[in-house]
């Protein structure tokens, strides 16, 4: 599933609370459960504090785990026992190519409700954050072919963004108008929006967006 090539070899790693897993598990199962494309250097953080670097991980939204790639094996992460997980695409050009420098950051606790899995935190301001929720599941796609019966099964993500402003929580769209109506202050909102003529239909132009509204609405 992944190019192992560009993995440089060095000292294994002891986690907590890890079990080995098949890499061809998901043959019979078309696309990829995985956020990244192929596996990524992060640093890792368990509930203890302690600090795992250089790390060769993926997110597998269909398990709701981190995954690593640790000399030759591949092991996945109790979700319990670690709470965030940080991958720079500068640590990553040969994944990010095209991208600009950014910080992915997969964090348990976003809010309360989310306390047992990993949500994306895009960004976090003094009084709003915003966050990804990563969502994978399996579909399947029935066919009739000459007689024959087949059952195709395919890996589907969904996307689901969550805006939380003074510990309150709640869901909303890429679009401007669901993003506006989540803040408190949507006269300044709304100023910003017209202002730059702004769609929201991105996570990088929200995440623009929330820092110049955080800015204003102090």
């Amino acid at each position: 599933m992944f190019s192992m090539s560009a993995i440089a070899q060095g000292n294994r790693i002891q986690f907590s609370n890890a079990k080995p897993f098949d890499e061809n598990r998901y043959s019979e199962i078309n696309k990829s459960p995985y956020f990244f494309s192929d596996w990524v250097k992060g640093t890792i953080y368990d509930i203890h504090k302690v600090e795992y670097k250089d790390v060769w991980l993926n997110y597998n939204g269909y398990e709701k785990e981190i995954e690593v790639y640790n000399e030759g094996e591949f092991i996945q992460l109790s979700t319990r026992d670690y709470f965030k997980v940080v991958v720079n695409t500068s640590d990553n050009p040969k994944v990010f190519q095209s991208e600009e420098a950014f910080t992915y950051v997969f964090m348990r606790f976003f809010h309360h409700s989310f306390a047992d899995e990993f949500i994306i935190v895009l960004y976090e301001g003094e009084k709003v954050r915003f966050g990804r929720n990563y969502i994978v599941k399996v579909a399947e796609v029935v066919t009739e072919d000459v007689g024959q019966r087949r059952v195709l099964k395919n890996f589907v993500e969904r996307n689901v963004y969550y805006m939380m402003i003074d510990g309150e929580i709640q869901p909303v769209t890429l679009k401007a108008k669901s993003i506006v109506s989540a803040l408190p202050n949507t006269k300044v909102a709304e100023s910003i929006v017209k202002e730059q003529r702004l769609k929201l239909k991105d996570e990088q132009e929200v995440i623009k967006f929330l820092k110049t509204y955080e800015e204003r609405a102090k």
